[in-house]
């Protein structure tokens, strides 16, 4: 009985054995899983902060995204104005540049009436009672706010004949005295 006794206390032993085995194991798996639940809900609790903190920083670069259209609008607007103010400045300055051509013309047009008038003013006082005629059209001139009309004259200076046969009719036409 003895050994029956002795047997069955080894084998209880070893089945103790085995059972605080088990049993340690069976602690050490739970502290495990006990430490991997708490590391994963370190995880969740990390993901969910990471989550919360970028939640702004989405939303700003969709403001930022937004304004960054927005002002790539404003910069084609902003680009199709200053060509049409570039057109319209080109056209302002070709429209200034004929202006001016015009202007020229006009002075070397009246330059060279100037010129005929001086030349005609020189001829008219070389005839006879010529100078006499000068004096008289400077002093209408000169007194042209006490006529009711203007006063022409005198007519060798005045008048302008395109034909030369015209002009040697207009000449003899008009006596001396009064050119």
């Amino acid at each position: 009985k003895r050994l029956a006794r002795n047997k069955v206390s080894k084998s209880l032993d070893a089945k103790m054995s085995e059972t605080d085995a088990f049993d340690e194991d069976l602690t050490n798996i739970k502290m495990r899983e006990q430490t991997l639940r708490d590391a994963y809900d370190r995880k969740r609790r990390d993901a969910a902060n990471k989550e919360a903190a970028v939640a702004p920083l989405e939303e700003a670069a969709g403001d930022a995204a937004s304004r960054m259209q927005d002002l790539d609008v404003q910069l084609r607007q902003a680009n199709e104005t200053a060509g049409d103010l570039e057109a319209a400045a080109q056209a302002k300055h070709r429209h200034v540049r004929h202006a001016d051509n015009e202007a020229a013309d006009a002075d070397a047009k009246l330059k060279a009436l100037d010129d005929v008038h001086k030349q005609k003013e020189a001829a008219l006082s070389r005839k006879p009672d010529g100078s006499h005629a000068l004096q008289a059209a400077a002093w209408v001139k000169a007194n042209a706010d006490q006529f009711e009309h203007p006063v022409i004259g005198p007519v060798g200076l005045t008048l302008e004949a395109a034909d030369p046969i015209a002009a040697k009719w207009i000449d003899m036409a008009v006596p001396p005295a009064v050119q």
